[in-house]
């Protein structure tokens, strides 16, 4: 489903490391939330629930919603990179109401007259869409005899006892209510194809294109609590010039040949920086990369058509990759060649 992730979407690294902080401190305004929308909560029979006796605040958390049950995550990340305020994001892990996205073009630049004089169309781009993914399986053992959205059945994350306030005495087992559906993965998809891009033909047959893409994917995996983020900028630049009648005439036994054919001259080169960092939650240690890579390829050609059935294209790609990660090693490589296309 359509989703709007713009507010966490700038910052870089810095801007990925608030987001993910505030994820981890709105756990504990979530737990007290389902805390309170749970009409069941602190009124089942011991052995069944969290009982009277067992509610507890530790450490910010309700037992029954703790930092780790699967509703108070999910609910907190979408409250953290999404549109939503922790304190009205709804406690549900299914949106309901897809949110907007656009594609944008804008070619008026053409009507102003010192563009008109240099160009022949002036065409400005943008482009953003964010989706929100999840898959699950309906969890039997969750019960839900009065309906009311809220399984009635706890598991103890923790057999031995823990502290509940002040007096060492008063103890009780860590608990988390079973989510009713079972939700391994949930990701959010975000992409700005293209953040800007211009489009520019010249009225000497010369096109250019820039394009400044950006993309980002937050996968949060439930049960090791981490969310797994990889960013990817893209820069292209290309320039093509076509020439008709490229080639001057010929003379063949005395008589002059004129070929009506066509070339294009081009050049392509596209940068891609891509990273992917690991962070966990309640985890001391920094985020760790996982993947990684700095892209660079470069790619001059020239397309001769020698009618409309044969074309001929003579071309140079050099590609370079430089990985984030020291087990990798960088790489070069040239391709060269002729294609010939021949169309029946």
């Amino acid at each position: 489903m359509t989703y709007f992730t713009l507010g966490s979407a700038f910052g870089g690294n810095k801007g990925s490391e608030r987001a993910f902080n505030e994820f981890s401190d709105n756990r504990r305004i979530i737990s007290n939330r389902l805390k309170e929308a749970n009409p069941e909560y602190g009124t089942l029979e011991r052995g069944a629930s969290v009982v009277r006796s067992d509610q507890a605040s530790v450490d910010g958390y309700w037992n029954g919603y703790l930092g780790s049950q699967q509703d108070v995550l999910i609910s907190s990340f979408l409250a953290a990179y999404g549109p939503n305020k922790v304190e009205t994001i709804p406690l549900s892990p299914f949106l309901t109401v897809p949110l907007p996205n656009w594609n944008m073009t804008y070619s008026g630049l053409t009507n102003l007259d010192f563009v008109k004089e240099r160009f022949r169309t002036v065409t400005l781009r943008h482009a953003y869409q964010s989706t929100y993914n999840t898959s699950y399986l309906l969890n039997l053992n969750a019960l839900d005899p009065d309906g009311d959205g809220f399984s009635d059945v706890t598991l103890v994350k923790d057999s031995s006892a823990w502290y509940a306030g002040s007096n060492p005495t008063d103890t009780l087992s860590a608990r988390d209510f079973q989510s009713r559906y079972n939700i391994q993965t949930v990701s959010i998809t975000e992409n700005f194809s293209p953040l800007i891009g211009i489009n520019i033909a010249w009225k000497n047959n010369i096109n250019t294109t820039f394009d400044f893409k950006r993309r980002r994917t937050m996968a949060l995996n439930v049960g090791s609590m981490q969310v797994n983020e990889t960013r990817t900028t893209d820069l292209s630049i290309n320039l093509s010039w076509r020439r008709d009648n490229g080639m001057d005439p010929i003379t063949v036994f005395g008589k002059s040949m004129e070929l009506k054919n066509t070339i294009t001259y081009r050049f392509e080169t596209t940068i891609r920086n891509s990273r992917t960092q690991n962070r966990y939650l309640d985890a001391t240690r920094p985020p760790e990369p996982t993947a990684g890579n700095l892209n660079m390829t470069f790619k001059p050609s020239i397309d001769y058509v020698v009618n409309n059935q044969l074309t001929v294209r003579v071309y140079i790609e050099h590609t370079r990759n430089s990985p984030v990660l020291s087990t990798s090693f960088p790489t070069r490589f040239t391709a060269y060649g002729v294609q010939v296309q021949f169309t029946l």
